[in-house]
């Protein structure tokens, strides 16, 4: 499958159109069957990479690996790549710090293969706009206003920088309480602003498998919708995590968990994603209701509900004939064929059928609740307590979609047992996804690789992959929406990457994309680029004074200058887009000139 970003016009009319559709079209994006595969792979793989020379080695992990930075032009330069990811960071006279382009630097920083911190997650922007501010007091201090403010921008919530009681509450909410403040507000924006600022307490767990039991704890009662797991960033999170899913759109996944999967037309079923079908398999939100079955037959010919119908009550198949007499059976008369002696293991089952069937606990709900129990998630150390516990062997395999066959207890300890981070192992060789991400989840023995990458780390990687692709494809259409889209991540990085406000200009002037937007904002003639560099740099530095009222770069990124220097860039851009002459009205009155 394959989709391309969907552009309509140009300049401001373009970008808006872009921003108000982006969350929708860049999930359709991500389906890509292109880009699923690489970020899939690089999910699987990251964590058994130790070195530089490793990863200029794997062609697909280093495509993810340099495009989420704006790289992939690179990454036939094998040689120059590796020297870069063995710079240490921290040494001022090392490659990467001598390099002009500081984004080389940032991905010998984020990958740490000579840094002696090791691994980091790649800056987005709002984390390093965070530093310094440690607590809810630092947050909402006057100091800090810009900011919070910048930070309530990136989740739809601009204006309420003002309201600092409200947003105390909001900040000092416990988001794992479903009746805490946040959780009760009808906009979930302000429980993903909640989670990003990060000052609630985190979830324990070390694995998957360990997140997923202790996100899930108390979560399951009559109330728990799949609405409410897809807008609860930690519940989808851990969902996702223990199946290997990378889909992260919450419309299509509650899409999803709503399906049903006993009905081969059913949109989990119509996908064919072993993945989004063990989800489904799990929760069970989609799952038939017998009680709403109109005949005996509407079970028996739906093989999956039929087996966990046999599965309930202990029993076998008799038979779709027999079953069928019993199940229709008078029980009330000793002469039926329910009632009969032979077919006592059934009489439950027909019971059930004809007077209401028991409510069951989906196997998500059993496995987080057995785990819970008599101190096994505590004592969870390797595979024999997977596959010796019956009744974790169990209820994991029917988490994952398996029959709990005791007969395949020792292929699954295998599986359980191979080495993550080694290149062949039995998971290499293995076409059963269920138990391979099973192993995953479980984490019984990762390996070590040397490189102790930070939890999110191939999910930071992939999401700024994606994203840049997202803008690459846009640009294919129109370059200016393709600069308009990636100004406040390029302007971050020079304003985090350099220590003065003379050193920030000369940062823009370096950068391709940046000295586009700046020479179109400010109307800069073509041969501008030609003169000598100091004085590009006092050029620059005079418009912006006189048409922003800013003397550093770092000043754009306050969501008002942002906002007027990006709405510059797109209303010229686009006028010298349909224009050959600089002397048309509309021009003239929006340079000043």
């Amino acid at each position: 499958m394959t989709f391309y970003p969907i552009v309509l016009g140009s300049g401001l009319a373009g970008y808006n159109f872009l921003t108000e559709t982006r969350e929708t079209q860049q999930a359709n994006f991500d389906k890509n069957t292109i880009f699923d595969r690489d970020v899939q792979a690089f999910k699987d793989q990251i964590g058994s990479i130790s070195t530089a020379e490793e990863l200029v080695n794997n062609r697909q992990l280093l495509q993810v690996a340099l495009g989420a930075f704006g790289l992939e032009d690179d990454i036939d330069n094998k040689a120059f790549i590796q020297k870069v990811l063995e710079s240490d960071p921290a040494d001022s006279t090392s490659f990467a710090n001598r390099l002009g382009d500081k984004t080389y630097l940032s991905i010998a920083e984020t990958f740490g293969f000579n840094s002696s911190t090791g691994p980091q997650l790649p800056d987005d922007g709002s984390t390093l706009q965070l530093d310094g501010i440690e607590s809810v007091d630092d947050l909402l201090s006057p100091l800090n206003r810009s900011v919070l403010r910048g930070a309530l921008e990136q989740f739809g919530l601009k204006g309420n920088e003002n309201n600092t009681f409200f947003l105390r509450q909001v900040l000092e909410s416990d988001l794992t309480d479903e009746s805490s403040f946040v959780n009760r507000l009808t906009q979930p924006a302000w429980a993903d602003f909640a989670a990003a600022i990060g000052f609630d307490n985190t979830v324990e767990g070390n694995t998957p498998m360990e997140r997923f039991i202790n996100t899930f704890d108390g979560k399951f009662d009559d109330t728990l919708t799949a609405e409410d797991l897809v807008n609860d960033p930690r519940m989808l999170s851990a969902a996702t995590e223990i199946f290997g899913i990378t889909q992260t759109d919450p419309d299509y996944l509650q899409k999803i968990l709503e399906s049903d999967p006993t009905d081969e037309n059913s949109l989990v079923n119509i996908v064919g994603d072993e993945r989004l079908s063990m989800l489904s398999q799990a929760f069970r939100f989609g799952w038939p209701d017998i009680d709403d079955l109109s005949s005996a037959d509407d079970l028996i010919n739906n093989e999956m509900l039929l087996e966990d119908a046999l599965a309930t009550f202990d029993v076998g198949n008799p038979g779709d004939d027999l079953l069928r007499d019993i199940l229709n059976s008078d029980l009330s008369d000793p002469a039926s064929v329910a009632n009969q002696p032979s077919n006592a293991p059934w009489l439950e089952m027909a019971e059930a059928f004809q007077n209401g069937w028991p409510d069951t606990p989906s196997p998500a709900q059993t496995f987080v609740e057995l785990m819970l129990s008599e101190d096994r998630l505590e004592n969870l150390d390797n595979s024999f307590d997977v596959v010796f516990d019956l009744d974790v062997y169990d209820a994991t395999m029917r988490l994952y979609g398996q029959e709990a066959d005791v007969g395949e207890l020792t292929q699954v300890k295998t599986m359980l047992d191979a080495d993550l981070s080694a290149s062949v192992s039995a998971l290499t060789f293995s076409f059963n996804t269920p138990l391979k991400e099973m192993a995953k989840a479980f984490a019984f023995t990762s390996g070590d690789t040397g490189q102790n990458y930070p939890e999110g780390f191939a999910d930071a990687i992939t999401r700024n992959y994606l994203d840049r692709q997202f803008e690459s494809s846009v640009g294919d259409t129109n370059t200016n929406l393709r600069l308009a889209l990636s100004l406040e991540r390029e302007l971050t990085t020079v304003a985090t990457g350099s220590s003065t406000g003379d050193a920030q200009i000369y940062s823009v002037l370096a950068s391709s994309p940046l000295r586009t937007v700046f020479e179109t904002a400010f109307q800069l003639p073509s041969a501008f680029s030609s003169i000598d560099i100091d004085q590009q740099h006092s050029v620059l530095k005079a418009r912006m004074e006189s048409q922003f009222g800013v003397s550093e770069v770092s000043e754009f990124l306050e969501p008002e200058n942002l906002e007027a220097l990006r709405n510059r860039f797109l209303t010229l851009g686009a006028l010298s887009e349909n224009t050959t002459t600089t002397t048309s009205p509309a021009l003239m009155l929006l340079t000043g000139q």
